[in-house]
This record gives C-alpha cells, sequence and structure tokens, in this order.
C-alpha cells in the first residue's frame, strides 16, 4: 500500500511523464517557435480579408439608394430603442420596481443593465457604417463638365 501511495504521488506522476514524452519536447518546441514566426502573417492576412468583406460590403449597397435611406433608418432606429430603452431603465430605478438597486452585488447590476449597454452598441455599430456609406457614396460621386 505503501509503494501504490508513492506513485500516485503528483511529482511521481509528473516525472514518469516528463521522462516518457522528453523526446517529443523538443519537436514540440520547434513546432511553437514556427507557429509564432508565422503569427505576424497570419494576423495581417486576416485583418486584410476582414478589411476587405467590409469594404466589399459597402461596394454592394453604395450604388442602391433604397440601401442607403435603409441604413439610416435603422441608425436612427437603433438610437430611438436606445433612448427608450435608458429611459425605460431610469423610470423603474426611480419608482423603485427594482427595489433597493445598491443592495444588489455590482455582477448583478451590470446584468440588469447590460441591455443598454447591447443597445448601444448596436446603435454605434450601425451609426459608423451608414455614415462610412454616405462618406463613400459623395466620394464616388463624378461630375462630368464634358459629354462623351
Amino acid at each position: 500500500m505503501d509503494i501504490l501511495e508513492l506513485i500516485l504521488d503528483p511529482q511521481v506522476i509528473m516525472s514518469l511523464l516528463l521522462a516518457l514524452f522528453s523526446p517529443y519536447l523538443g519537436k514540440l518546441g520547434k513546432l511553437i517557435v514556427k507557429g509564432f514566426a508565422k503569427a505576424p502573417l497570419t494576423i495581417k492576412k486576416f485583418w486584410r480579408i476582414r478589411k476587405w468583406k467590409r469594404i466589399r460590403a459597402y461596394y454592394l449597397i453604395y450604388s442602391n439608394p433604397h440601401e442607403i435611406t435603409w441604413n439610416i433608418a435603422k441608425t436612427y432606429f437603433y438610437l430611438t430603442v436606445f433612448i427608450m430603452c435608458m429611459l425605460f431603465y431610469v423610470v423603474f430605478v426611480k419608482l423603485g420596481a427594482f427595489g433597493d438597486i445598491d443592495a444588489f452585488p455590482q455582477e448583478v447590476q451590470h446584468l440588469i443593465f447590460s441591455p443598454i449597454y447591447a443597445f448601444e452598441v448596436l446603435w454605434i455599430k450601425q451609426r459608423s457604417f451608414t455614415r462610412n456609406l454616405i462618406e463613400l457614396k459623395n466620394r464616388r460621386r463624378k461630375k462630368r463638365i464634358a459629354r462623351r
């Protein structure tokens, strides 16, 4: 029984595993170093593809004026929902519908007020998309002086 307790000791188990896998640790280290060497190129490629997808979305939409109007309406809808949600929570806190809000732990308070943050993020994201779309539309407008 004494030998079994010694074998089940965590230090003994770790040393046995280290002895078994030591030939492979060098190869694992080389693989990790090679992965870190390729990481900047992979990250750069990822950001380039992401930027191209975003720009492609703008170019697919900017030629349709109805789509631009729809995006503007969506932006103002998110703004309205955000303001209404904020007012709803302010009224509920003032009326005491949540009870004593300060008695709750900080995490629960954040959870209660998280819809405000979610609607704010949606509105800010849509607003930046719409602004970029309108700027692209204004920039792409060409004035022709002479007829062809």
